[in-house]
């Protein structure tokens, strides 16, 4: 699943541990074989998500892995050549709860062909 992820988007290789913590993310919030579900109802099983947490994953915090986005950069991420520009284009990678942080961890491409991954932090 990962792997193909990588291939659909077209990452950079230093992407690759992000994309297979989002692969694991998509894994725990799919119904499972392994976990048992009340034999009334037609359910495959529940998914690991709702055994640790109690409650049904929600599906707002969860973007294509890959996908473009523009981020607002913070007096740590300035351009010091450019001091005005105030947002960049990055590629989405995987949530930041791994981290142990809450918000996405994203991939900021330059001109020069460099790049490096970026913590954002999500305000509410």
């Amino acid at each position: 699943m990962a792997r193909a992820m990588m291939y659909t988007a077209d990452a950079p290789d230093l992407a690759s541990a992000y994309c297979v913590l989002q692969a694991v993310d998509i894994l725990n919030m799919l119904p499972s074989t392994a976990n048992p579900a009340d034999p009334a109802s037609n359910v495959t099983g529940f998914s690991p998500y709702l055994f640790r947490y109690n409650s049904a994953p929600t599906l707002e915090q969860l973007y294509a892995f890959g996908s473009c986005c523009t981020v607002h950069l913070d007096a740590d991420h300035i351009y010091p050549l450019r001091p005005n520009v105030r947002a960049a284009s990055c590629i989405y990678l995987c949530r930041a709860h791994h981290c142990y942080s809450q918000g996405h961890i994203v991939s900021e491409h330059r001109e020069n062909g460099k790049g490096r991954i970026v913590l954002c932090h999500h305000r509410p």
